[in-house]
């Protein structure tokens, strides 16, 4: 009886997330970001890799073993119409799934974040240079460091050999977010240039599934059946609003849940991390945005 009223009030919360992302982007006008859509297929079947071969996405643990002690449901969360972002917090739902959370990457696979966001900083620069022996004029140290930092800047909007491309991110976004990523190489002068977005909170589902989920979900696709599962298919986007419920799609992230996989059906630890860095309320955004915005190809 409890499990069937979690069920139903997910369902409400769906419906009136929805009716709310409709009202606050209506009322909102041409200045609020462009939510659209995800598409396509997942970042790791476009270069032919799958959940075993890769660390790409897997910053998090994984969930409880099949005969773990029962947890008790989380509560709904409650996403807030809008959100005030800190470009921490834009790294945390974008970027930390491969990058980690001090920006070095899994190399060779993930590269770090950290030498090319030094190499965009004039001071580090000129002061590498010095060590080095070799002073450099601070007209040209500055044409280097400009280049160095549009590159950057093109490789985030357009992707670059393994790294998707996050052009959905609006210059606002761009730039609260590489502020932050200077912070963490240490470039001077970087606290001082913090700085947060107001959004919707379906924007901020939007990053989730954009940044995190999509790096191994495809966006479209039939549910894989128990044995497809073992064989490492991994369910889409756009099943997801019809076979979890906001809350257990939140457990899911949050805490993880066991998986019914094989030709004879039984429970399995899933393999999919648990992305706790991810609060409930932004894993309930990513909900109600693929409820809103169904993916597709």
């Amino acid at each position: 009886m409890q499990r069937a009223n979690w069920h139903r009030c997910s369902r409400v919360a769906v419906a009136i997330g929805v009716m709310s992302a409709t009202a606050i982007l209506a009322a909102a006008g041409r200045d609020e970001p462009p939510i659209t859509p995800v598409s396509g297929v997942s970042t790791l079947r476009s270069h032919g890799l799958t959940v075993e071969r890769t660390s790409m996405g897997f910053t998090g643990h994984l969930g409880p073993w099949p005969d773990a002690p029962a947890q008790s449901a989380p509560a709904i969360p409650e996403p807030a119409r809008r959100a005030s972002l800190s470009g921490a917090d834009l790294y945390r739902l974008n970027c930390r799934a491969c990058h980690r959370a001090d920006g070095e990457g899994v190399p060779p696979e993930v590269n770090t974040l950290i030498g090319p966001v030094q190499g965009t900083s004039l001071a580090l620069w000129t002061e590498r240079m010095r060590d080095l022996d070799r002073p450099i004029d601070p007209v040209f140290g500055q044409q280097v460091v400009a280049g160095a930092r549009a590159d950057l800047l093109k490789r985030l909007k357009d992707g670059g050999q393994k790294m998707p491309s996050f052009a959905y991110l609006r210059d606002d976004e761009v730039q609260a977010l590489f502020a932050y990523l200077e912070l963490l190489a240490g470039v001077p002068g970087a606290r001082q240039r913090q700085r947060s977005v107001d959004v919707p909170a379906m924007r901020v589902g939007e990053y989730v599934v954009k940044g995190t989920c999509h790096i191994c979900h495809d966006s479209v696709g039939a549910w894989p059946t128990p044995a497809a599962l073992m064989n490492g298919d991994v369910p889409s986007l756009a099943a997801m609003p019809a076979h979890h419920t906001l809350v257990t799609l939140v457990e899911k992230v949050r805490r993880g849940a066991v998986v019914t996989m094989g030709l004879m059906p039984l429970p399995y630890r899933g393999r999919m991390p648990v992305l706790d860095y991810i609060n409930a309320d932004e894993a309930a955004a990513a909900y109600l945005y693929l409820a809103a915005y169904p993916p597709h190809y």
